[in-house]
């Protein structure tokens, strides 16, 4: 009896019928992604605003998504406020680094017609 036990077809350990579950066990051991949200409001206050105020939805979402289990969607939009944040700050850099090469061409456009006319 106790050897045609050991031959007789065995389930598997573990039979899932809901495979959004496992995909969520997958995430259940991965640390909650950063929402970037402090960076997002610090680039509306110092950078461009726009492109971090799209960084602010997606970074408010963040969390949302973890707390209720959505962690793909939670991991996309920190994706996504993690891009439009930096692309945020990487506008204003180059858009200041522009005004200021542009403001000493000017300065020494007008040092030189100083000179030129008034000396």
């Amino acid at each position: 009896e106790q050897l045609s036990t050991l031959f007789e077809p065995q389930p598997p350990a573990y039979h899932n019928d809901n495979p959004s579950q496992s995909k969520q066990n997958i995430y259940a051991h991965i640390l909650r992604p950063s929402s970037w949200l402090v960076w997002s409001i610090l680039a509306t206050i110092f950078c461009c605003q726009p492109l971090a105020i799209v960084g602010i939805i997606y970074a408010s979402k963040v969390d949302i998504f973890w707390s209720v289990g959505k962690y793909e969607e939670a991991l996309k939009a920190a994706s996504n406020a993690r891009k439009w944040t930096l692309l945020s700050i990487l506008i204003s850099v180059i858009g200041f680094l522009v005004f200021f090469i542009i403001s000493i061409i000017q300065y020494d456009f007008f040092e030189l017609f100083m000179m030129n006319h008034f000396m």
